[in-house]
């Protein structure tokens, strides 16, 4: 078995190379007032180190149409469940250098971590079957 840091890290690496194949870069749609010129939705050094949706919560999730959105592999708890969230495309490599970075510091422990889910509460034991899209405005990740 893969040491837990390993799995995590080439989790991130399968969800930005997911996320960078997912939708055309030029839209044509401007940035929100909330966000940056770049499209990020803040500052790296405001982002708090934390399992799970709250630590996706603080990237934009916003969203005109599924193309709008890319999947973001991070970790549910500290056994390392892979939690599959959707978030706005622009953000997708901000929010892996971020998980990078806060894997340094989460705590690990020593339990078995459950299937991979997503934010639609399903599980599946294969990480392709986790899709995205744009839902009343927001990106979300479900398993059809």
């Amino acid at each position: 078995m893969y040491p837990r840091t390993l799995l995590l890290n080439l989790l991130l690496l399968a969800g930005l190379l997911l996320a960078g194949g997912c939708a055309d870069y030029d839209s044509g749609q401007a940035p929100d007032a909330s966000q940056d010129q770049d499209g990020s939705s803040g500052n790296d050094d405001d982002i708090e180190c934390v399992y799970g949706s709250a630590f996706a919560e603080q990237f934009s999730k916003q969203c005109d149409g599924d193309g709008d959105c890319a999947l973001a592999f991070i970790a549910k708890d500290c056994c390392g469940t892979t939690l599959a969230v959707g978030i706005n495309r622009l953000e997708a490599e901000r929010l892996g250098s971020a998980w990078q970075e806060c894997l340094k510091q989460l705590a690990q422990c020593g339990c078995p971590a459950s299937l991979p889910e997503a934010e639609d509460g399903n599980s599946t034991q294969n990480l392709q079957d986790i899709q995205v899209h744009c839902d009343q405005g927001q990106c979300s990740s479900y398993i059809p």
